[in-house]
């Protein structure tokens, strides 16, 4: 299965957000800069309109130097008269003012866009930082999960092959036998919980994606309890199938099998001595509907114990389920059965 370079693909997608934000930030700051030029630029006009105004009224007035000046204070305070070439003029404290002023707006302008600029490029940064510890995260769990499957399985296997060889044995007692074959199932059970991780982390690895094709379930579910019939780790234990035939699906024929595969591992697991397992599969709707129903031992377990247990045994089930859009619940039903229900949309016709 080949595998994809998360990291690559996001750490573009971080240097696309982050020329986008320096360049909205640049512009920003060059805007901003600009800002004392453009106040200067609307004050200056205001001055020529009120030189005009007051130019216009004093050219045509016969007051004299000291009421010309006494009226320009009252009316334009920032105009003065010009005692040298006797024109209008803006008064130095005015100017002063206005450089002050613009001074002032661009240092306030520049220290929000700087702060605003700090702000973003910090968040750029943690999102970076908490996503290559998210990425490296992942990883460590996918090398410790591949390195557990891959030290267990050999052991696995060992100790499998000792509880045949040991079951086929004339030696053996009838209770020695029982205890053994029980050994087997939970062995089993490890066994079936390893594969399912492994593929699940290989799922991950390569963003979830699995090839999904039309596939006659009905037919695929028959096969697979034929094959499980002859690998029954509980010696008694009667499956009885209720499969309507030609319901078509897709999805991924072989997570499919292990899907079912698992669900009546955990029937088995949890039916009573000499009980049955009925495994119904039949339409609902769009839906294909799946039951798996088991009649636990509860001589010494409490029914919510034992549905407790299932859900929990489950756990790694539901996740290899909804890889193919499966979707599984468990329900206690009235006659001291569980009853495990998976359902999945069919093809439309």
């Amino acid at each position: 299965m080949k595998k994809s370079n998360p990291l690559r693909f996001h750490f573009i997608l971080f240097l696309a957000l982050s020329i986008v934000a320096i360049a909205q930030l640049s512009w920003w700051v060059i805007f901003q800069v600009q800002e004392g030029g453009r106040i200067t630029s609307l004050q200056q006009s205001i001055w020529d309109q009120q030189k005009q105004i007051a130019s216009l009224y004093l050219n045509n007035s016969d007051l004299s130097e000291i009421d010309k000046s006494t009226w320009l204070k009252a009316n334009f305070p920032d105009l003065e008269l010009d005692k040298e070439y006797g024109n209008l003029k803006i008064t130095p404290e005015a100017i002063q003012r206005l450089d002050d002023l613009a001074q002032k707006r661009v240092r306030m302008f520049v220290s929000e866009g700087a702060f605003f600029s700090l702000l973003v490029l910090t968040g750029v940064w943690f999102f970076y930082w908490a996503l290559r510890r998210r990425i490296e995260l992942e990883n460590k769990t996918a090398g410790i999960l591949g390195a557990a499957h891959s030290g267990m399985k050999g052991p696995i296997s060992a100790i499998e092959r000792n509880v045949e060889a040991l079951l086929n044995s004339e030696k053996m007692d009838r209770d020695q036998k029982s205890l053994l074959s029980e050994i087997g199932a939970e062995l089993q059970k490890v066994s079936d919980i390893c594969e399912n991780v492994s593929l699940i982390q290989m799922l991950a690895i390569s963003k979830g994606k699995t090839d999904l094709i039309a596939t006659d379930i009905s037919e695929s579910t028959a096969s697979i309890i034929s094959e499980y019939k002859t690998k029954l780790l509980r010696s008694g234990l009667k499956i009885e199938p209720e499969i309507e035939e030609g319901l078509t699906a897709v999805t991924n024929p072989g997570q499919w099998l292990k899907v079912v595969l698992g669900i009546l591992r955990v029937a088995e697991y949890n039916s009573g001595e000499n009980s049955s397992v009925v495994l119904g599969l039949r339409r609902k709707k769009e839906l294909a509907e799946l039951k798996v129903r088991c009649s636990p031992d509860i001589k010494d377990r409490k029914m919510l114990d034992i549905y407790a247990n299932i859900e929990s045994e489950m756990g790694i089930i539901r996740e290899l389920a909804e890889t193919i859009g499966v979707k599984i619940k468990v329900e206690i039903e009235d006659n001291n059965s569980i009853c495990v229900t998976a359902e999945l949309p069919l093809l439309e016709e």
